[in-house]
């Protein structure tokens, strides 16, 4: 695709972003919808290097969502990104299973410094060239990507993906997609399991573990059970009831291996605050797993 939104309109597209980053007003999703539709941009796109974070810099497509959303917002998933702030120290090894274009692998990076490292996993082929980008754009050296997908195997895997037009774009699993507008497309990819990533980049550290893999989330820690009960880390992952019942799972079953493995506390992660998912989880939310002391 080329980029199709360009000169006086672009201008003001910046400007406005300008101000939604710095005030995030009641109301302001509505605005912004009413201004610059995310479901319709890929009809109506640019292509541009915006400053992210603090002295950092990040690809933007507004065909993609996600990033989308950093422009006019800052970032995608903050809470997220402020609680990985608070985990991750200079020194510090963490994994972006599901790093996608790298938005929160680039902050793991500055984070961890030169004596971390970060391993970013993304297995859509796209997607691991534009995470590819930013790093290089920010001449990251601490982050080594691997264009795979984790789960509780080592074979050939299917990856479902939706067209890169369609309003879903970004979006892939190895769960099949549902789309009322585009069916899904099917990606062969290697798929192997985190004891094995780790046990061959003779990793000796884990501090923290990111996971969204849009279902997948009980098979990636049963393939990286053995690391994770050696390492303990800090593990934050999605949580989606539809995704799991696709595969006949359920949150228990989470929780019960993570229990097994040395965790014995359970977060839902809001803006500014946890809740303990006793209190209820609806029917998403991004979930911290604290090991036990």
């Amino acid at each position: 695709m080329e980029p199709k939104n360009s000169g006086f309109k672009l201008r003001i597209l910046l400007r406005i972003s300008e101000i939604t980053r710095k005030y995030q007003f009641y109301g302001i999703d509505r605005l912004l919808r009413l201004i610059y539709n995310p479901d319709k941009r890929h009809n109506d796109f640019f292509d541009i290097v915006y400053p992210y974070d603090t002295n950092m810099l990040i690809n933007i497509s507004s065909a993609s969502y996600f990033e989308w959303v950093i422009f006019f917002y800052g970032y995608y998933e903050p809470e997220v990104i402020n609680l990985i702030r608070c985990l991750v120290k200079p020194g510090s090894y963490a994994i972006d299973v599901g790093a996608n274009f790298g938005s929160h692998t680039l902050i793991m990076s500055k984070l961890v410094g030169r004596e971390g490292k970060v391993i970013a996993i993304e297995p859509h082929p796209k997607i691991f060239q534009r995470l590819l980008s930013n790093l290089k754009l920010n001449n990251v050296t601490n982050v080594e990507t691997l264009q795979i997908a984790l789960s509780d195997f080592s074979d050939t895997a299917i990856l479902h993906s939706f067209d890169e037009q369609d309003p879903v774009q970004g979006k892939s699993s190895l769960v099949p997609l549902e789309s009322d507008e585009a069916p899904s497309l099917k990606i062969e990819v290697t798929c192997r399991t985190l004891d094995q990533i780790l046990e061959e980049e003779n990793i000796k550290r884990l501090d923290l573990i990111k996971i969204d893999v849009e279902g997948l989330e009980y098979n990636v820690l049963r393939g990286g059970y053995n690391s994770i009960r050696q390492f303990r880390p800090y593990i934050i992952f999605e949580y989606n009831k539809a995704n799991l019942e696709k595969l006949h799972q359920d949150f228990a079953s989470l929780e019960e291996l993570l229990l097994a493995a040395g965790y014995d506390n359970l977060y839902v992660i809001h803006g500014k605050y946890l809740s303990n998912v006793e209190h209820g989880l609806g029917s998403s939310a991004n979930i911290l797993a604290v090991p036990k002391k």
